[in-house]
């Protein structure tokens, strides 16, 4: 574990204190998922940025905005995000696109 990975600060309080604290893995969205566009998206754009052919600020804008789409619960308090998206076979019949909870 690094220093710029996420949990790296308490993994090094615990190894001074003598204690060893257990390593997850980050959780990977379910495939078909709008958490797995999304993330498949920001790494995309990651790349364009690195590319210079998009701004680190649109990246940044992006992300921010991704996550709050992430976080934005219905009516009845569930995530829209974990939602599978299940995609009409026509291009015309799009707006009628119905979200499912997976």
């Amino acid at each position: 574990m690094g220093p710029d990975e996420p949990g790296f600060h308490e993994h090094y309080l615990a190894a001074r204190a003598g204690k060893v604290l257990e390593t997850k893995k980050p959780e990977q969205p379910k495939k078909g998922t709008l958490d797995e566009l999304f993330d498949r998206y920001l790494a995309w754009l990651e790349k364009q940025v690195k590319a210079g052919i998009n701004s680190p600020k649109t990246l940044t804008g992006r992300r921010t905005g991704l996550k709050q789409a992430c976080e934005t619960l219905d009516p009845d308090g569930i995530a829209w995000a974990p939602w599978t998206p299940i995609c009409p076979k026509t291009p015309s019949s799009i707006s009628k696109m119905v979200l499912v909870p997976s």
